[in-house]
Formats: C-alpha cells, structure tokens, sequence
C-alpha cells in the first residue's frame, strides 16, 4: 500500500532499540551499501553537440570522486505501508519494526527513485574535459543517486541525500536526529521477540507519548 504523505522505515529488532533510545536514524555511506549493484552501474553519458560518450569507468572515476569530497550521506525510507516484501528483507520476517514518519518535517527534502528499464542515459549540456570534471560530476550525482534498476522497484523508495558535515566540533554528523512529533506511529512485527517487543513498548510509552503503537505481535501488553 503506497502513501505520498508518509515515509515508512523497516528495521531489525537492534535497529528499532537504537533508533528510539538515539530519537535519530542513522546516515548511510553510498560507497559501502550493501546492494550488489548499488551506485556501481553507472549511465551512459554523452555531451549534447558531439554525441560524444564518456568512458563509464571516468563517470564512476569522478562520480565517486565527488561523494568522496562532498562526504556524502544518504537515509532511505519507502513508501510502502506494512508490505510484506519489506516486512522479509529489512524487518527479520516480522521480527522487526515499521516505522512510519510525517514527511512534513525532517526529511521533506528527499526524492522519489526513478526506476529504470535498460541503460540509463544522461545527456550532458557541456563539452567534457578534465578541467570541469567536478562540475559534470555535480550534475551527474543527482541523475545517478535518485535512479535504480527496475528490478528494485517493489521497494519504491524515498531517498534524503546530503553532505555530512565537517566533525571537528566534537558532534557526530553520522546521526540524524528527529522531531518527536514526526514519528507518527511504530508497528511491532508479529514474529517479534518478547523482550524486545516490551523494551520497545516501553521506550515509546516514557519518550513518544504522542505515537501510535501497532501490535502485530503475539504478545499483549
């Protein structure tokens, strides 16, 4: 079931424990995602006048080149409301949480993933040479950041992307903290342990007073 005014997160019995405790979820590195081809197929790209393609091994040089530099983070929700797809892969088949965000708040800023059938092509504007590389590698971050094959697309995922910021001051950038008010409701999977299922209950109840709990679990509390 698919809601464009909601942004729904599945995770592990470990991952809901932190995140709740944190009130934060944590950023992703797009150069160590786990998806076999996750960022790692690139487009093809050629410029607009000459038709001239550009090595793919020189669009993934300077694509991650700028995630690199840019330090780059990226949080992924989906907008599939308690589908069992998601319940299997991200949430232990049950034994896991959803939870559901307002989208009104933290993370309107995101984008919707374009899924594509065949090779992805991007047409570029400007001649390509090594002294703008940076520049075609800015534009080349949204075309490749915010697209994924086709076969993913039962995932029908939201994405926020956004430079982690520099750390000297001592604060750790690799967390994103979230409004209390913006965690609208937190489904217990039905396959979820009883420990956690009451660690979990009890954690909303002292910190989320205002969140819907869904109890899917066998457990009544």
């Amino acid at each position: 079931m698919k809601n464009t005014n909601y942004l729904y997160k599945y995770t592990d019995e470990n991952g809901i424990v932190s995140i709740l405790e944190g009130e934060a979820l944590k950023w992703g590195d797009p150069r160590y995602f786990n998806d076999e081809y996750e960022l790692k197929i690139m487009p093809t790209v050629y410029t607009k006048n000459s038709k001239k393609l550009i090595k793919k091994s020189d669009v993934r040089k300077i694509f991650f080149s700028n995630i690199k530099e840019k330090k780059m983070k990226i949080i992924s929700f989906t907008k599939n409301d308690n589908y069992s797809f998601m319940w299997n892969k991200y949430a232990q088949k049950h034994k896991g949480c959803m939870l559901e965000f307002s989208k009104e708040f933290e993370f309107s800023v995101g984008k919707d993933i374009q899924y594509i059938i065949g090779d992805r092509k991007v047409q570029l504007d400007k001649k390509f040479d090594i002294s703008n590389a940076k520049e075609i590698g800015f534009l080349l971050m949204d075309k490749i950041i915010y697209s994924k094959e086709y076969k993913w697309h039962k995932e029908n995922e939201y994405r926020v992307v956004h430079p982690n910021l520099d750390s000297e001051d001592g604060k750790d950038y690799s967390l994103v903290k979230f409004k209390k008010e913006s965690l609208l409701s937190v489904t217990l999977g039905k396959n979820m342990e009883q420990s956690i299922a009451l660690k979990v209950i009890k954690l909303l109840r002292e910190k989320y007073p205002s969140t819907k709990i869904i109890n899917l679990s066998q457990y009544t509390v």
